[in-house]
């Protein structure tokens, strides 16, 4: 699936949504998906799970590589680890 397919899968369902007066989870209106603090990003992850765009979400994720934010339910945003001190 191209980067192009992915994105047209993701609207035509989003369309649908729409039609049937739906929104996903990150349609709220807040960054939290895109939040620069992993514990906010933490907090909405469990609201992915009912999501009609789970997998389409997740794959366009895939596709276009992304390293930050919540897509599909899964934080892409790495982590960084303190070093540990003796």
């Amino acid at each position: 699936m191209s980067d192009d397919v992915a994105l047209r899968a993701l609207s035509a369902v989003l369309l649908s949504l729409t039609y049937r007066e739906q929104v996903p989870p990150c349609a709220d209106g807040s960054n939290a998906w895109t939040s620069d603090d992993h514990e906010v990003r933490a907090v909405v992850i469990p609201l992915c799970t009912s999501c009609d765009l789970l997998t389409l979400c997740a794959q366009y994720g895939d596709e276009i590589k992304a390293s930050a934010a919540v897509y599909g339910g899964t934080d892409r945003t790495p982590t960084t680890r303190k070093a540990k001190t003796a």
